[in-house]
């Protein structure tokens, strides 16, 4: 492993992917990635601020009929990030009752369809 990969995972984790996540692209351990990210300094408390306020977009975002899979392309995160930090907030698996505003008609056609 060099510095080009270690800078690609300090990328991918600013970015919200898990330490998982990233132990899987590049074949490593997850304990191994954390003591990386540790060692590049990424891992603060600074990060959880942030995060905290992405996750406030997201929810609003997936009570508005948003899926997770829209989420994390629009905010350019990990799948596994969003679905964890809504579940985390009790947010994930809520029924969601807004239809959102562009989706009206496919709602309408598939009510109609039965």
């Amino acid at each position: 492993m060099d510095q080009e990969d270690i800078d690609e995972m300090v990328k991918l984790y600013n970015k919200g992917f898990t330490q998982l996540e990233i132990a899987r692209k590049f074949d490593l351990s997850q304990p191994l990635v954390s003591r990386i990210l540790r060692q590049e300094g990424v891992i603060s408390t600074w990060r959880r601020k942030t995060l905290e306020k992405q996750v406030e977009g997201w929810i609003d975002l997936y009570e508005k009929g948003w899926s997770v899979e829209k989420i994390k392309s629009e905010y350019e995160v990990g799948y596994g990030k969003v679905a964890q930090e809504l579940r985390r907030k009790a947010v994930l698996g809520k029924v969601v009752t807004q239809v959102p505003e562009d989706n009206v008609d496919e709602w309408i056609k598939l009510y109609k369809k039965g």
